[in-house]
């Protein structure tokens, strides 16, 4: 990869996503982390985009938060149940 390469992380604000984009930044790699919000601890060097939950988002919005990214680091995913009220 190039400097001009941008690795789009999905979950970049989960536990193994937050964890990445540290080496990530080290080695280079333009970041884009797509995230339900953008925590407040946001690295500076990586371009932020909240989409919300990525299972409810649309495809053109999608396409969107991804385009001009090189790679995908697919790293979203449901760690637990959905709270639902009573």
């Amino acid at each position: 990869m190039t400097v001009r390469d941008v690795v789009a992380v999905t979950g970049a604000g989960g536990f193994v996503g937050s964890s990445l984009l540290p080496p990530l930044l080290g080695a280079g790699h333009g970041l884009r982390a797509l995230v339900r919000e953008v925590p407040a601890d946001a690295l500076p060097a990586v371009q932020w985009r909240a989409i919300g939950d990525l299972v409810r988002i649309g495809d053109a919005e999608l396409h969107d938060a991804l385009a001009g990214g090189t790679t995908v680091g697919h790293l979203a995913a449901q760690a637990h149940p959905p709270h639902v009220d009573s």
